[in-house]
């Protein structure tokens, strides 16, 4: 990371490379700078696991288990009770002689009874009716109460003692920041509560299993506050859908195999758990947890903590890498999800120990990573969360969304102080990255002409970098497309894709076909322009969509988030908020409503998430049974601006937009263009298909039924191949197919031929028609293919497609703006800012100078046959830069991290012959086997800023041959 000064430059007008002019006044000290040896950090006692008593042996006069449910429904989820208390009578059987469910049930006022009461489960198949008898009713109780919970606990195994006693807590839950949230009394149970009301319950022994209902609670910190009361525990790092445990097959498969160690139970609710969900909803998880062995999970993240914080600045590079490719959790909350700011732990382990650029955190980082598979007894992930791996852990991505009330809460105070450090010490030394955009194609953009708008960003810890897209309003810049950029992934040496952005220079473009996203209703017939909001990945198809949800029958809205699939155009989900922030899912029925946010940013053009406001658009009923469904539809004719911003892990911004005259007619809802910038070429299809992605040369879509099916094969690089050649190779490549019809056509104003062709498949008979043309060395097939039955169509698309081919005036070269070229410099290969000249100085040197001011400079060099260690080198080149100097004044020297490269750096400063203060650096690496060294200076009073904007980003690039 950058140090807190801001760092440096030297060298003066007529100044020599390497003789300064002018005595330097001392530069201050750092107090905190890194040291070029890594600190040692002071060892940690070895963990001790709780005191679990030996095992019984069991008594064959006992039930072999009970099962305590503290089932609180006081609140909005008191119809899921009514579903799961009816689940658990159809599966209990009979003859309960080997199991006990025992229920304590709270319910809201407005239910039939509102009192607290105790339940003996008793088998029922009518799962429309709860006739379980009542044991005790207590009246209203908190069930947010410690004491309410430890008196259950008790109670329950003294009145229904069993060889292995199972514990669910049964409600919303948010993790360390609690569960069972009482809405009568308005309290929950903290983890200090939990703690209380175990302690008091469990103290002569501890309970086999504790299972959480709930969601986002399957956290480390939740895992440490209960190890020494039970001996597994289980919960899910996600959200738990609307139907929770699936009761039936777990009470169902323990009533039939009363013996079922805890062990084996653990494993067996897991594996039910994943049987339940793992077809409907890929973005669930569940873990059992051996709790004896969390004393040594959070001994090796205190292990991992104290190497970070003995060097924080520098390994605050891999820390923020590391966060921002991890997998995180309550994703279907869009934004709102960093409330809960929850990581996998086994994932950051490993990310950490791979990006690590310090053995010691490396080593710490594994042995966290081994630890954690120990403690995971079992697990089950959907696979939309791939990196779920049973544990997880509070970890902000940004010091915005960071709670002061986690130091006080969480058990881990180590890494409780870590994470607060890290957000404002270490990620504050950042400075806001650079977007700078190129105009547009066209000013006037329809869906068959679509702008192409590129630009250039640098900077240093970049987070996410956003396409942006709206209509400037009368009540501000409404959003209506917010779109994370992906950028190239980086392959770590154990295999990981790891999708976030390097520091240093990037180029992109997007091409704006000028649609967004319609949400509507079928039935009630409107429907409304909205965001739909990124959070499940780059790959995922899944996005949300922010609003409000009532209920047909009058109900108070609720602050709801509908999950929308991209690729069928289907609701998969509607999650909700409870008043106090706690997640549940929503089963909407026909009739109900959702009035989706209208999302607007500052008119200054920021927009991070703490400056967009939202204003409750239309109200939209759902479709039977219980569904809206969206669409891409052109926008209405107007100015719209469009751009990037760019977000960095500190949570500075930079946007960059430009404007556009949208002017769709009739003909925009029925085809939309396509624009390959690289290649240059462009066309249209219908709307209502998906659209197009490249698979190596192939271009290809289909309609939405998947029936009719367009690909482009590009062939590049040809040499004396013709339109003809290519026809005989596609029709070799087809094999056994019918031609039917071919002549010659224009495409694009270069000539082609056309094939029209049959086959039979396995869905029966297929018309398709390819057509063959070259461009330069390029050769095309253009090739549609569809059923038999569709062949008046299919023969209109291709007419159409062909008809609208064309070949802008784009090439790659021009389409990224003109602040930096590319520079061959000696043996390196860098970018060129174009405000700098170039020349080869003696030494070896390789100098770059701002033409503005010759003393902002760059000089670089390798020593291709050094032998000495790295420290020597650089310190070598810092006296070389004080010869002639008077007054010449060193500054820190230590390790620095950029683009995940290890450097070592000395700052300097002096004054130069006219008493101005410059700043200056020498920092240097090992690359394959030699030094590469970098001399840098600028007048103190640019010198951040030149830093950050020219500096950083040429070391980044840089490249040796």
């Amino acid at each position: 990371m950058r140090y807190l000064l801001l760092v440096l430059i030297l060298l003066t007008t007529g100044c020599s490379l390497f003789q300064p002019t002018a005595a330097p006044t001392p530069e201050p000290t750092a107090t905190t700078a890194a040291t070029a040896v890594p600190p040692t950090a002071t060892p940690l006692p070895q963990p001790t696991s709780p005191p679990f008593a030996p095992t019984r042996t069991p008594d064959p006069t006992l039930p072999a288990w009970t099962i305590l449910v503290y089932m609180n429904a006081d609140n909005n989820l008191d119809p899921a009770a009514l579903l799961n208390l009816n689940q658990m009578e159809a599966a209990v059987g009979n003859d309960s002689t080997n199991l006990n469910l025992i229920i304590q049930l709270d319910r809201p006022a407005t239910a039939a009874w509102s009192d607290t009461r105790r339940y003996q489960i008793t088998a029922d198949k009518d799962q429309q009716a709860f006739t379980s008898p009542t044991l005790q009713s207590m009246g209203e109780l908190n069930m947010g109460d410690p004491a309410t919970l430890a008196d259950f606990i008790q109670w329950g195994r003294t009145t229904y003692p069993a060889n292995h006693t199972l514990l669910i807590l049964w409600d919303h839950g948010r993790g360390w920041q609690g569960i069972s949230y009482d809405d009568t009394d308005s309290d929950s149970l903290t983890l200090p509560d939990l703690q209380q009301a175990l302690a008091t319950s469990t103290a002569d022994q501890p309970l086999d299993l504790i299972g959480f209902d709930a969601c986002l609670m399957g956290q480390l910190e939740l895992f440490a506050a209960v190890a020494p009361h039970a001996q597994f525990a289980l919960a899910s790092e996600e959200l738990t859908p609307g139907q929770g445990w699936p009761y039936s097959a777990i009470i169902g498969r323990l009533h039939q195999q009363p013996r079922t160690t805890p062990a084996a139970l653990a494993t067996l609710i897991v594996d039910e758990f994943g049987q339940q969900y793992a077809t409907s909803d890929p973005f669930t998880s569940m873990a059992a947890v051996d709790l004896a062995a969390i004393p040594a999970v959070v001994h090796h993240l205190e292990a991992v903590t104290a190497v970070l914080t003995a060097d924080l600045p520098f390994h605050a590079s891999a820390l923020g890498t590391a966060r921002s490719g991890v997998e995180s959790y309550a994703r279907a909350y869009g934004p709102a999800a960093e409330q809960y700011a929850l990581v996998d732990l086994h994932h950051l382990a490993s990310l950490l120990a791979t990006l690590a650029l310090d053995p010691a955190l490396a080593q710490t980082a594994t042995a966290l990573q081994t630890a954690v598979e120990t403690a995971v007894h079992h697990t089950y992930r959907g696979y939309g969360l791939p990196q779920a791996n049973g544990l997880s852990l509070y970890f902000p991505r940004t010091a915005a969304t960071y709670d002061e009330a986690y130091r006080l809460i969480t058990p881990l105070s180590t890494w409780g102080a870590l994470v607060q450090d890290y957000h404002q010490l270490a990620t504050a030394e950042l400075s806001p990255p650079r977007v700078a955009i190129a105009a547009g194609t066209a000013v006037t953009v329809s869906t068959q002409q679509p702008a192409l708008v590129s630009f250039q960003l640098t900077g240093q810890a970049v987070e996410q970098v956003v396409l942006l897209a709206g209509q400037e309003t009368a009540l501000g810049r409404q959003l209506l497309i917010y779109d994370p950029l992906q950028p190239e992934p980086t392959y770590l040496p154990n295999g990981q894709r790891l999708s976030t952005w390097r520091d240093g220079l990037h180029e992109d473009f997007y091409v704006w076909d000028s649609r967004a996203a319609y949400l509507f209703s079928e039935t009630s017939a409107s429907g409304t322009f909205v965001v739909l909001w990124p959070g499940y990945g780059y790959t995922s198809t899944l996005r949300t969509i922010a609003g409000q949800f009532s209920t047909a029958d009058g109900a108070p809205p609720v602050e709801a988030n509908l999950t929308i699939d991209t690729t069928s155009r289907q609701q998969t989900a509607v999650w909700g908020f409870t008043a106090d922030g706690s997640p549940y899912a929503i089963t909407p029925r026909a009739g109900d409503g959702f009035r989706p946010y209208q999302l607007y940013f500052a008119a200054d053009g920021r927009a991070t998430g703490r400056t967009i406001q939202r204003q409750l658009g239309d109200l939209l009923l759902f479709d039977a049974p219980g569904t809206l469904r969206y669409e891409w539809r052109p926008l209405p004719s107007a100015t719209y601006f469009l751009g990037f911003q760019a977000q960095n892990q500190a949570g500075q911004t930079a946007v960059a937009t430009t404007n556009f005259v949208v002017a769709n007619d009739e003909a925009s809802a029925t085809a939309v263009a396509y624009l390959d910038p690289y290649l240059g070429y462009q066309f249209t299809y219908p709307a209502s298909w998906y659209r197009p992605t490249y698979d190596d040369t192939r271009l290809y879509t289909t309609n939405l039924t998947g029936t009719t099916h367009l690909q482009v094969t590009i062939y590049p690089n040809l040499a004396s191949v013709g339109p003809a050649d290519l026809k005989q190779q596609t029709l070799a490549l087809f094999g056994g197919v019918d031609v039917l019809f071919e002549d010659k056509i224009v495409v694009g104003n270069y000539a082609g031929l056309r094939t029209v062709y049959a086959y039979t498949a396995a869905d029966g008979p297929h018309t398709g028609l390819f057509a063959t043309f070259v461009r330069g060395t390029t050769g095309f097939v253009v090739d549609l293919d569809a059923p038999a039955t569709a062949e008046t169509e299919t023969l209109a698309i291709m007419a159409d497609l062909l008809a609208s081919w064309q070949f802008p005036a784009i090439t790659a070269e021009g389409l990224f703006p003109s602040q930096w070229g590319t520079l061959q410099a000696g043996p390196f290969t860098l970018p060129r800012p174009a405000d700098f000249t170039y020349e080869a100085v003696g030494g070896d040197w390789q100098r770059l100078t701002a033409v503005a001011d010759s003393r902002i400079f760059t000089a670089l060099r390798t020593d291709l046959t050094a032998t000495q260690p790295l420290t020597d080198a650089v310190r070598h080149w810092a006296t070389v830069a004080s010869q002639g100097v008077g007054g010449y004044q060193q500054g820190r020297f230590g390790r620095y991290a950029l683009a995940g490269q290890l450097w070592l750096r000395q700052d300097f400063s002096y004054r130069d012959n006219n008493n101005q203060e410059i700043w200056g650096f020498i920092i240097a690496t090992e690359r394959d086997g030699q030094h590469l060294v970098a001399w840098m200076e600028a007048p103190a009073a640019v010198a951040a800023e030149i830093e950050t904007r020219i500096f950083t980003v040429l070391l980044a690039e840089l490249t040796v041959r």
